[in-house]
């Protein structure tokens, strides 16, 4: 079986190296165990692998300065009050 590499919880718990097959359709694979994996989740190279980690953290880096953003105007403002006794 070939080996491929998992990126599905890379910002978590680190790339997994697995065995498993191709299924149907052909962008997911299936590494035993009830496990599948689709898309951009598995990669067959390292390299492909890593790439896509730093596109998750280029993600997940604007996502966190987007909610910092959000909370320093609930910090400078107050918090939003809404009113639901009418």
């Amino acid at each position: 079986m070939p080996v491929f590499y998992i990126t599905k919880y890379a910002l978590t718990t680190g790339i997994i190296k697995a065995r498993g097959r191709v299924c149907e359709p052909p962008s997911m694979i299936d590494i035993g165990k009830g496990q599948y994996f689709h898309g951009c989740d598995w990669h067959e190279t390292m390299e492909a692998a890593e790439s896509r980690v730093a596109a998750m953290i280029t993600k997940k880096i604007a996502s966190l300065r987007k909610q910092m953003a959000l909370i320093d105007v609930i910090r400078l403002n107050g918090a939003k009050v809404e009113d639901r006794t009418i």
